[in-house]
Formats: structure tokens, sequence, C-alpha cells
């Protein structure tokens, strides 16, 4: 078993967020070679987000992040989808781990309380093991984007799957303000309510 301490991800921690990122990337575990190719680029996708660390409860090592956003899959300025991201260190990189951590994605985006009617998340079709633990989350395929990006251990463009959740919510559509004022009062609900402070358990299985 490790346990592992959720909370926001403070801005102090986002070169070890962006460690973290190439480090998957690295790997070849679901993040393109080139996606985030600098902190910038994680500091402008952050903007418009709600980011979540994953620390170590002993060490406090950084070794995970989910990031809600409002779904840039959407033809809108308000969509009604929330993308999620959902990044591991090796540690954590295992089919039970990402169900696991689908179904804390999926509580961060109801908790956010913006009333998005579903989640939508893209899978590299390399990345099997992680597609399959999305779908049995009851994630489904609904597109395929082909040379998608380029993921470590391929020589070509590697295509990627996108995956929805309906979250069985009244829809309703969501701007970057809405999700910036609702992405601090997660931080103060964490910090000062201590009701969303979780400690998790995930389980360690070495030979998955």
């Amino acid at each position: 078993m490790k346990s592992l301490h959720v909370d926001n991800l403070p801005s102090d921690r986002q070169e070890e967020a962006f460690n973290l990122i190439q480090d998957s990337a690295a790997r070849g575990d679901n993040v393109g070679l080139d996606e985030f190719p600098s902190p910038r680029d994680l500091k402008d996708l952050l903007v418009s987000s709600a980011a979540f660390s994953l620390r170590d409860v002993g060490s406090d090592e950084l070794l995970g992040l989910i990031i809600v956003q409002p779904s840039n899959y959407s033809r809108s300025l308000a969509p009604y989808l929330a993308t999620i991201y959902v990044i591991t260190a090796a540690d954590i990189s295992y089919k039970s781990h990402w169900r696991d951590l689908a179904r804390l994605a999926e509580r961060f985006v109801v908790q956010l309380g913006l009333r998005f009617g579903g989640c939508v998340t893209s899978v590299f079709c390399a990345c099997v093991d992680r597609l399959m633990a999305l779908t049995e989350e009851g994630f489904q395929v609904t597109a395929c984007i082909n040379e998608s990006g380029t993921l470590a251990g391929f020589k070509n463009l590697s295509s990627a799957y996108i995956l929805y959740k309906d979250l069985h919510l009244t829809p309703q559509p969501v701007s970057v303000s809405q999700m910036a004022c609702a992405y601090v009062r997660s931080m103060f609900i964490y910090k000062y309510r201590l009701i969303y402070i979780i400690i998790i358990s995930l389980r360690l299985i070495n030979n998955v």
C-alpha cells in the first residue's frame, strides 16, 4: 500500500510538476514528447485549470498530478464538458492506480460545483493499460485522432483516442472565469475547512 496526500498544486511546486510531466513523456506514459516543451506551457494550461497534487505522505515527493479544465475539445467558449489530465510517476503507473485516480478526477470535477455534464480525456492508442483502466471506469471511446503526437519509443506519430464519461448532472456552460472562481473556492476549502484534504491509499502491484 502507498498513501498519498491530495491537495491543490501550489505555485511553488509547478516546476516539480513540470519535471513529473517530462518524466512521463520520456517513459511514453501518455504524454507526448513535445506536448509540454517548456514550464511556460504548463503555466499557460494552469491559468484556466484546477490542478491537484498527489504527494507521498512520508517523503512529500510529488507522485501524481490531476488537472481539470473546461474542455478544449468543445467548440464553445463556455463548454459543458471538462477535460481531465492524469499524470503519474513510475511508482504508481499501474492499471489499478489509474482506475483509482480516474475516480478521484471525476470527484474533483463534481466538487468544483460547476455542473459539468461530463468529462473527456485523451489516451494514446499505445497506452493499452491506461485505456483499459478508463473503460473499466465507464469511459467510452468516442473518437480517434490519427497522428496525434510524438510518443517515446515510436518512430512515427502516434494516434490517440478521445474518451467520454457522462457525469449524470444537469449540464450548464462553464466559462474560464467561473473555473477560476471555483478553483479559488476549492483552495479555501482545502486549506481552511479540511473537508476535501484526503489521504488515499493506492495499491502497489509489482506484477501488473
